[in-house]
């Protein structure tokens, strides 16, 4: 066993050494470097599992080794970076749209109020008004942000869209742009669970909180468990759909990182079938470490959802292995289309965005203005 692990370990470090120094920024060399952080991940587990029987050169090797594989495995934006005057002038009509937008989440949340009383009377979840208000506030970002998204396995969640079935949306992050794109093109009304982090954003946590989102505190147990049960409770008495990052927090090196278990413990806990979402292309556009977003393309792709029966009511590490597995093969099929500039007319129509968010700031601070 310990022979095994030890050659190959040598044979993937030297095809990581390889791809980093040789390998051009092309959608093969995105492909190759997905496929080898899933081997890299099945090493570790290995590694893990025998590390007892393994001599303590080959773990000193190993152990100093792993983070410079990880590291050079690590994905480099591809896209054409905007400007930063441009950059600048995105990010800043999207913080214009979030504060035009805040009075309507603000005023019309009393319409949540109304909810149960629709579905009384039959109406579906994905018929519910209020619920339309921050789809309009991710198209109108998606608009001023340039982002051009195709749909990738519809058929995997057409289901549960037409029948209004509630599953759990285990989606793959790595950007800002991610929540934004399953919001406006992801079809299913999903109530969000995201880190305390985002809810304390000006605004933006404010309207996330009028829309029913869920924050979880992660470095609080009794608090992190108290939101999985809030969720729990708005799929089983609401049939809601749900969606949350089973890595916890966005990538920053564009790879798929380890999960965490409260999203699987959600799924045994609720008997309810996972759908894993991969969004291709967000983190070329928007990675953590860039201020400003780029316009471009991504892919949204709907993964079939994966059965629970095999599972017992603990067995929730099996499962997360077993899912994890399934989104990085996934995550390895790199569609060639984000690698290509968004068409003239979603530039376009990003540029008339951008001119009515500002115009319409402006005449409100005119007004504003004159007033006092």
């Amino acid at each position: 066993m310990a022979e095994v692990l030890e050659q190959q370990f040598r044979r993937l470090k030297d095809r990581v050494d390889q791809v980093f120094t040789e390998w051009p920024i092309s959608p093969e060399s995105e492909r190759e470097k997905r496929k080898m952080w899933t081997e890299l991940y099945l090493l570790n587990k290995k590694y893990l599992d025998s590390k007892n029987q393994l001599k303590q050169k080959l773990i000193d090797e190993y152990e100093y080794a792993y983070p410079l594989m990880r590291q050079k495995l690590s994905l480099r934006p591809h896209v054409k970076r905007s400007s930063c005057i441009m950059g600048a002038l995105r990010l800043l009509c999207l913080a214009l749209e979030t504060i035009l937008f805040f009075p309507i989440f603000a005023i019309f949340f009393p319409l949540r109020w109304t909810h149960p009383i629709l579905r009384s009377l039959g109406f579906r979840n994905k018929q519910l008004p209020y619920d339309y208000i921050p789809k309009m506030w991710a198209n109108c970002a998606m608009f001023i942000l340039g982002i051009q998204c195709d749909i990738e396995g519809w058929e995997n969640v057409k289901e549960i869209y037409d029948e209004d079935l509630s599953t759990i949306a285990l989606f793959e992050h790595s950007s800002f742009i991610d929540f934004i794109v399953v919001l406006a093109r992801g079809g299913v009304p999903f109530k969000w669970i995201g880190k305390r982090g985002a809810f304390q954003i000006p605004l933006m946590g404010q309207m996330a909180w009028f829309a029913g989102m869920i924050s979880i505190d992660r470095s609080n147990l009794a608090s992190a468990k108290k939101s999985l049960h809030q969720a729990a409770h708005v799929i089983q008495h609401y049939k809601r759909s749900i969606a949350i990052s089973p890595e916890g927090t966005r990538s920053k090196v564009g790879q798929l990182m380890e999960f965490k278990k409260g999203a699987f413990h959600l799924c045994l806990y609720c008997k309810l079938n996972p759908t894993p979402i991969i969004i291709f292309g967000a983190y070329h556009l928007w990675p953590s470490f860039h201020l400003f977003p780029s316009s471009g393309r991504v892919v949204l792709r709907f993964l079939k959802p994966v059965s629970l029966d095999k599972y017992l009511p603990n067995n929730y590490n099996d499962m997360l292995n077993d899912i994890y597995l399934v989104m990085a093969n996934a995550m390895e099929d790199v569609p060639n289309s984000i690698f290509l500039p968004p068409t003239k007319m979603c530039i376009f129509l990003s540029y008339v965005s951008m001119t009515l968010t500002l115009c319409i700031s402006g005449l409100i601070i005119l007004s504003v203005v004159k007033l006092l």
